[in-house]
């Protein structure tokens, strides 16, 4: 087992120093093959063609190769055999290159690009949902806080002993009109109502009552109370509201 553990690490390290090796013949090579383009084109673009130098981009190394002179010509054989290579076909070859790393760049930063602006989309969604939802939640506050409400008592004659005890934006006659449904025998009556300046009030003060006379109601999640309590819950509203109104 130690052996065989012993062989794979000098296996690796054996890898990593091939691997450095290569880096260095491949470094090597390229500065050389700098070099070797520097002493071929340098001289002759530096006179013929100056502004080599100066194109960045695809579009213009395109152009420009396609402006190169024939390789045919006698002046490029008469350098071609000074410098042992045809200038104009390494100046394509060289062209190409640029061209290809250029390429290859361009693809790589629209990749970031595309990456950086699917990144700011998502952002900018969730800001958008977060910004619909806190206008939402505002505006349901806002809702809550302008609107009138009522508290209301109501009894119906066909649940006699039994008392409904609600709250409603709506005036207390619509919501038992509202409530006299196909599965309620009879219509329900206005008892008592209470008007408060926003909906809101009107929801706490349903809650603080459903809570404090408990004992008294007939189910967890309903609003139907015993109407022993009735006194009693007018009293309190009087107490916390006031007046009742007489017009319903």
């Amino acid at each position: 087992m130690v052996e065989i553990v012993g062989i794979i690490v000098c296996s690796f390290l054996a890898w990593n120093f091939f691997n450095e090796i290569m880096k260095g013949v491949n470094k090597r090579k390229d500065r050389k093959e700098s070099q070797r383009k520097h002493a071929i084109f340098t001289p002759y673009f530096d006179k013929y063609y100056p502004k080599i130098k100066e194109l960045k981009t695809v579009q213009e190394l395109e152009t420009y190769k396609k402006s190169l002179p024939d390789p045919n010509s006698a002046k490029i054989k008469k350098l071609e055999n000074q410098t042992g290579r045809n200038i104009i076909h390494e100046a394509q070859r060289w062209i190409d290159d640029d061209i290809k790393k250029l390429k290859e760049e361009t693809a790589k930063l629209q990749e970031i690009k595309s990456k950086e602006e699917k990144i700011k989309k998502d952002r900018d969604a969730k800001e958008e949902k977060i910004k619909r939802d806190r206008d939402a939640w505002v505006n349901e506050r806002h809702k809550l806080e302008k609107s009138k409400g009522f508290v209301y008592i109501l009894s119906n004659a066909s649940m006699p002993n039994i008392i409904k005890i609600g709250y409603s934006t709506k005036k207390p006659h619509e919501r038992a009109n509202e409530l006299y449904t196909t599965g309620v025998p009879t219509p329900f009556t206005v008892l008592h109502a209470w008007s408060t300046p926003t909906e809101r009030i009107a929801q706490n003060l349903e809650r603080h009552i459903h809570q404090k006379f408990a004992n008294s109601r007939l189910h967890g999640n309903r609003e139907f109370f015993n109407i022993n309590c009735l006194s009693k819950v007018k009293m309190h509203l009087e107490e916390n509201v006031g007046k009742e109104i007489t017009y319903y």
